[in-house]
Formats: structure tokens, sequence, C-alpha cells
């Protein structure tokens, strides 16, 4: 049963409008605000490390020092035309990857030449206008649903944090709350994360950093899921698999193709949080209803499964 802190998060940021698309820098600055006066709050002060007109990550806590960033993007996608998310969840299934962007590549190029030759090269431009402006299209208008994609993962941040300032506030030295900007530009919020900390502190003691990712943790796919590109990585979701209750169904992949947040932080020991449902082929899973107007469903239960017990194993540490 959800929280109602949770519940509340979902009536602010999804079913108010105020800034449910995270795009224009006017509106990010008026999220910003509502996480720095929500943070506060919980005695936890915070910064936006930019000026909205770009990459602006929000950033509460010290991150150089903290030992854990638990971190999730802001920002929100355009509205998609695009097939949902295929990740792969094992080596064997980049082969499949690789295939099927061949094989929609090879339509496209079949299919302009098929045009040309049998219909006259008229008709195959046409043919390989449509496939652009389809693409196209999927990078022009503003999402108005983003409820999973993903302010899930900024309600379980929050929620984390909330938890926390009740429970055992003396961790806040020890954490750091990271909100990307630009994620579905290129997870360049990211990338500008990781620059810094290098840059500031060292990469020996960016190393040492533990990473905790929440994406999508709270849509229609019911696996619950944790995903990671290394074998330390793969240590720390077991961690985490191993303070979940005893009956709980969980899901721990390690693989080097996960286009998220995490990414970038795949020396080090880091996990994603998110949701996915299974795949017809067993080395792929999928990510439904995102980047699209279907995006409009929110799952309080299952981000509260997500924030228990990420924060169960942040006591641990």
């Amino acid at each position: 049963m959800p929280n109602e802190n949770i519940k509340k998060l979902n009536r602010d940021l999804c079913e108010d409008e105020r800034f449910r698309v995270r795009r224009k820098p006017e509106v990010k600055r008026e999220f910003f605000n509502y996480i720095k006066e929500y943070m506060s709050e919980r005695g936890i002060s915070g910064r936006a490390d930019g000026g909205f007109e770009k990459t602006t990550n929000l950033i509460f806590g010290d991150e150089k020092k903290a030992e854990v960033l638990l971190t999730a993007h802001y920002d929100t996608s355009k509205s998609g035309l695009t097939m949902p998310p295929v990740f792969v969840t094992n080596r064997a299934g980049i082969i499949g990857d690789i295939a099927v962007m061949s094989c929609i590549i090879a339509f496209v190029i079949a299919g302009t030449t098929l045009s040309g030759v049998f219909l006259g090269w008229p008709y195959a431009a046409l043919f390989f206008a449509t496939c652009g402006v389809y693409t196209a299209f999927s990078f022009i208008f503003d999402n108005k649903f983003n409820f999973n994609d993903n302010t899930s993962g900024c309600i379980a941040l929050l929620d984390v944090a909330d938890r926390l300032s009740k429970s055992n506030p003396e961790l806040f030295e020890k954490i750091c709350f990271v909100f990307f900007d630009d994620e579905e530009n290129g997870t360049l919020g990211s990338k500008k994360l990781k620059k810094r900390l290098i840059a500031e502190s060292g990469r020996a003691e960016y190393s040492k950093k533990i990473l905790l990712n929440f994406d999508c943790v709270g849509g229609r796919d019911k696996d619950i899921c944790i995903y990671t590109h290394n074998q330390d990585g793969l240590s720390v979701a077991n961690e985490i698999k191993a303070v979940a209750p005893k009956d709980a169904v969980i899901s721990v992949y390690k693989t080097p193709l996960l286009p998220t947040d995490s990414m970038p932080f795949s020396d080090i020991r880091a996990v994603t949080f998110i949701s996915t449902s299974k795949s017809a082929i067993k080395a792929l899973t999928k990510l439904s209803d995102t980047h699209s107007k279907n995006d409009n469903f929110l799952d309080e239960a299952m981000i509260d499964f997500y924030a228990t017990i990420a924060t169960e194993y942040l006591n641990k540490i």
C-alpha cells in the first residue's frame, strides 16, 4: 500500500500540469523550486548546476563527499512514434539488438529501392521521406504524459529522502540526491556529473562511489528489475535484493547495454531500478508505453516498493 507522501507527489507532479512537461528552461526552473522547497523541509540543501538554458542537474547534498549517489532524470521525452525500448539483458542479446537495427535499416533501403524500380523514383523519394518524417515526429512534439518516464523515478527519489529524514538523517552526510537533466538527449546530465566528479575529486575517489539510479519504476510493466553493468555493480544489486521481502520476485541483470543514466557510470558500482516486461526473446526485455501518450499511468505501490528496498539498503551502509 503506497504511503501518503507518494500519493501527494503523484498529485503534484502528474495530475497537476504545472511542470508535467519539463523541457523549457522556465518550467525546469519552477520544478527545481518545488524540489528545493521539498528537500529543504527535510533538512537537505541543494543547488541547480547551471542556468537551465543548457544541461542543468539538480544536486542535493555534496556529490564529491558522498559515498552513494541517488539519481533520476527529471527531463521529459518528446512524443514518440517509435517502438518500445528493448533492453539487452545479456551479451547474447547484443546480437539480437544489432540484428533488429540492421533489419530496420535494410527495410528503409529495400523499400526505397523497390519503390524506385517498380513505381518510379518520385515514389522512392516519397517512401524515404515518409520514413524520415515518422522518425522526426519523435523529436518534434512535447509529450504531455511522462508519468513513468521519468516522474516515477523522481517520486521514488523524493520518497527515499522523506523516509531517511524521519528515520536516519545522519545518512545525508554519506549520500547525495541528483536529478539529471537531458537524459533524453543522450544522457548529457549524467555525463556532466561524471566529468565534474573526476575533475574535482580525482578518478580514485570517483571509483569508490556507488550509484543507485531510478528510471521508470511506476508503469504498467510489472517485473521488478535491477540492471547493472559490471561484476561490482552485480554485488550491489544482490545486496539490495537481499534486503527485500523474501517473497518478492526481483530479476537482476548484468548487461553492457542499458540506455539510461547509469550508462556513463558503467566503470563503478552502478545499478538502475527499472520495471520491464518479458520479451519473446529471452535475452531481451521491453519497456512499454514510454515516449507516448500511453504513459499516463502511475503504479504508486510499485514506487513504494523500490523506495523501500533502496532505503533498507542505505540503512545498512
